[in-house]
């Protein structure tokens, strides 16, 4: 028993390591035992495989979102290894850093340890590990950011404004929509603070002015490198495409988001005008808010389970925050006796660090095995394939290899093939509605229209194409190009 006691005296003493080594061992085998599929993961992973092999960002990369995320991706690949294990790995870093600042944000809002862990534990398992899952991406980073910039905001550093500015020029460099939602954030927290109007607009002054600072030096750093006319035609020209060709309307998950924002403003105010509600708790409540409602436009215009995931998650976490402020404030105690907090703590950690473990041994034979794919040196070694999708990808690329003509795919499947072969076509390795820059799918178009001896593969079914992917170039080829052959999935096109 007294063991017992020094064991748990130790972890509360250091808390922070322990909560870092349990998220990490709670899904460490989730993220690396899983398939490779035509998603985010591989475009992702295909632009940053590009930026290592020496390709430039938006003049040679159709990237639509600011450089952050690929030029960390990037760093990575050089120091562990060029591939698919390396992406998880950063996955890993990303997700595991997400969790450990949602639990320093626990804290500092007065949640227990002991609480704040089992909340934690209890989100990744119900929640399927939806936001693992999602692998290596932007907005994923982009929240990270987000969340270290409400917790230093809540900690109220003496020099706040111009850390506030960093965190904005990190967010926005990540992916700029979500640093205007931050912004928007920073502004309101400012606006509805109790700070006289002239400590106001100085903090306001200082954050964008800070924040103006870092975006000139990398502006500056795109037009030495000749690349600011580029970065501005895929991140800032593409945006009106992008927002009107890529709506994808999902009732049920604005009606999730609608209610989380009504919910919690409704809280808001009764809490705000309940007179055991301290001035501390109001500043909490009224920087939650400012913060949590504006992330929920990351939704837009895509309003799928992933974008919803990352735009409602601090309004999850302001919604269990003032539930608890509520309960105690009607006089029901939530305290449980702390065997059976430890117990539960338990019971969650074993079962996902069982889950967990059982995935990663999974990815480990399979790893191993003699008849296992992709050796250490090729690209997508640490990933898993089907046999159908990889004799598929061995028959195309041997054909391109073989070919004395140019081969691009026109398709969302590009990078399966492109990626072992270290090639880049620029925007038709993605052709997405929104990715390709401020000429759009005419654009496309007239780049087909000037390529010579290029073969172009297209897939065989409309239907089965990605539902972002343009069908006007798809049509022009049809209607324009000699039907040659055809490999796999793809019909073959000539263009002399």
């Amino acid at each position: 028993m007294e063991k017992l006691k020094e064991v748990i005296k130790f972890v509360k003493k250091h808390d922070n390591i322990f909560v870092i080594i349990l998220i990490f061992f709670s899904f460490y085998g989730i993220a690396t035992n899983s398939m490779i599929r035509i998603n985010d993961e591989l475009w992702n992973f295909q632009n940053v495989y590009k930026l290592y092999n020496g390709f430039q960002l938006y003049k040679e990369i159709n990237v639509i979102t600011t450089p952050l995320f690929f030029v960390i991706g990037k760093i990575l690949f050089e120091i562990l290894g060029a591939n698919f294990l390396t992406f998880r790995i950063y996955n890993i870093i990303i997700i595991v850093a997400i969790y450990f600042i949602t639990y320093l944000l626990l804290k500092e809002l007065k949640l227990s340890k002991k609480m704040s862990i089992s909340l934690i534990l209890f989100l990744m398992i119900i929640s399927g590990y939806y936001f693992l899952l999602l692998q290596a991406n932007y907005n994923t980073m982009a929240l990270l950011y987000c969340l270290i910039g409400v917790l230093i905001y809540l900690k109220k550093y003496r020099y706040n404004p111009i850390i506030q500015g960093i965190v904005l020029f990190l967010i926005f460099i990540t992916k700029q929509n979500i640093g205007i939602y931050y912004a928007i954030g920073l502004f309101s927290c400012e606006f509805l603070s109790k700070n006289e109007i002239k400590k106001k607009l100085k903090n306001i002054i200082i954050q964008f002015g800070t924040f103006l600072v870092y975006i000139i030096i990398l502006l500056l750093y795109f037009y030495k490198n000749n690349i600011l006319y580029d970065f501005f035609n895929f991140t800032i020209l593409s945006i009106g495409e992008f927002a009107s060709k890529n709506i994808s309307i999902n009732i049920f998950n604005i009606i999730v988001i609608l209610i989380f924002i009504i919910f919690n403003i409704f809280m808001t105010i009764i809490l705000l005008k309940n007179k055991n509600t301290n001035r501390i708790m109001k500043e909490r409540l009224i920087i939650l808010n400012s913060f949590s409602i504006p992330l929920t436009l990351i939704s837009i215009p895509i309003f799928n389970t992933g974008h919803v995931c990352i735009g409602i998650y601090l309004l999850i976490i302001l919604y269990i925050y003032q539930i608890i402020v509520i309960l105690k404030q009607i006089g029901i105690n939530i305290k449980p006796k702390p065997k059976f907090t430890y117990l539960i703590i338990l019971l969650f950690s074993i079962l996902a660090i069982s889950i967990s473990t059982y995935f990663f041994v999974k990815w480990i034979l399979y790893i191993c095995d003699e008849d296992y794919f992709f050796s250490k040196t090729e690209p997508f070694y640490g990933g898993i394939i089907t046999n159908d999708s990889k004799l598929s990808m061995d028959n195309i690329t041997k054909y391109i290899q073989n070919n004395s003509n140019n081969v691009i795919i026109l398709s969302d499947q590009a990078a399966l093939y492109m990626v072992p072969l270290k090639r880049n076509n620029g925007i038709f390795d993605l052709p997405f509605k929104g990715n390709l820059g401020k000429d759009g799918e005419k654009g496309l178009i007239e780049k087909i229209k000037k390529l010579q001896n290029t073969e172009i593969l297209i897939c065989k079914k409309e239907e089965e194409m990605q539902w972002q992917e343009s069908k006007l170039a798809r049509e022009y080829i049809i209607n324009n190009m000699e039907k040659i052959g055809e490999i796999e999935e793809f019909y073959i096109y000539y263009k002399k």
